[in-house]
């Protein structure tokens, strides 16, 4: 099942993340808490380090606030404005 890029995976009824339907969970959620024991707050994010939302394995997850996540990825796609001036 999937929730737009994100796979979806029916969650553990002790799953302390947020539940869709009632019963599942993004899997790299899933994978992250399985491994760490914890689910990212409000203010955190799951990061997927080669950016494919497929890849949830856990040495391809980490966890960041959504702030250095938006920074991040903010200045990755950052591009210099040029000024062209027509002849």
């Amino acid at each position: 099942m999937r929730n737009g890029d994100y796979i979806l995976v029916k969650a553990p009824e002790d799953f302390p993340g947020k539940k869709y339907r009632g019963r599942y969970c993004y899997e790299h959620h899933l994978v992250y808490w399985q491994h760490y024991g914890v689910v990212p707050n409000s203010q955190e994010i799951i990061h997927h380090i080669d950016e494919n939302k497929h890849n949830n394995d856990i040495s391809n997850l980490e966890l960041k606030t959504r702030s250095q996540h938006s920074i991040e990825h903010t200045s990755v796609r950052k591009r210099t404005m040029v000024r062209l001036k027509c002849p």
